[in-house]
């Protein structure tokens, strides 16, 4: 089983997480985090942060329910839907340049039914802000083929799946509503593991009627 081999004293963790700070990029929209000193240890023996943010901010997991209000909310989905093997795609060379496609996914990968994939188009090193140009996404024909080989969930490391500008959000529909959880806003890091089989893990906060949530996301192989 992968897990028994992941989880052996030669086990490598790659964390795939984005830091959050007020100086996190955001998508159009959505609020700037913010974090403020309310104690510090100094004057009243403890150390306490406000933070306020959207459920989209950093590194997320967006459920089905932020498309279709039917569905289950983060606290109403089991710990499973956030974790598991992954295959990890790169696509760095097209994705600058044109959205990523089916044909930019290798057919002959190791991907399997139920498994996690996650792809990689360099756009979080290339981000210096949230200019359009600096972001990558799926079109219709890479989300198709990803419903027909039966992920679990996608991950990218761009701010969305979907064209910076859509107002439609196709690509969310396509996935979501195949129950195919995504993981948005990974890490540069995830350059590190492209072309290898790994155990992800991208488990949310457990908020109530919360259609997504930031996420530790992190890799074993």
């Amino acid at each position: 089983m992968i897990g028994q081999d992941l989880l052996s004293v030669k086990t490598r963790v790659i964390d795939l997480s984005q830091t959050i700070s007020v100086d996190t990029p955001v998508y159009p929209g959505d609020p700037v985090p913010r974090i403020e000193l309310l104690s510090t240890v100094e004057l009243a023996g403890a150390r306490t942060t406000l933070l306020a943010l959207g459920t989209h901010t950093g590194t997320h997991v967006d459920t089905p329910s932020h498309i279709l209000p039917e569905e289950r909310t983060i606290d109403e989905l089991p710990l499973e839907a956030f974790y598991g093997p992954a295959w990890v795609f790169d696509v760095t060379r097209t994705a600058q340049k044109s959205p990523v496609q089916s044909d930019h996914l290798d057919a002959g990968s190791p991907l399997c039914k139920g498994d996690i994939a996650l792809i990689c188009t360099g756009a979080s090193d290339r981000k210096a802000s949230n200019a359009p140009q600096v972001h990558s996404y799926l079109d219709d024909s890479a989300a198709e083929w990803l419903v027909k080989r039966q992920v679990k969930a996608v991950g990218v490391d761009s701010l969305s799946v979907d064209r910076y500008d859509s107002k439609t959000y196709d690509v969310h529909r396509k996935l979501l509503s195949n129950n195919i959880m995504l993981f948005e806003n990974l890490s540069g890091n995830l350059k590190l593991l492209v072309g290898k089989r790994v155990l992800f893990f991208g488990v949310p906060l457990r908020l109530k009627e919360a259609e997504a949530s930031p996420v530790r996301a992190f890799a074993l192989y």
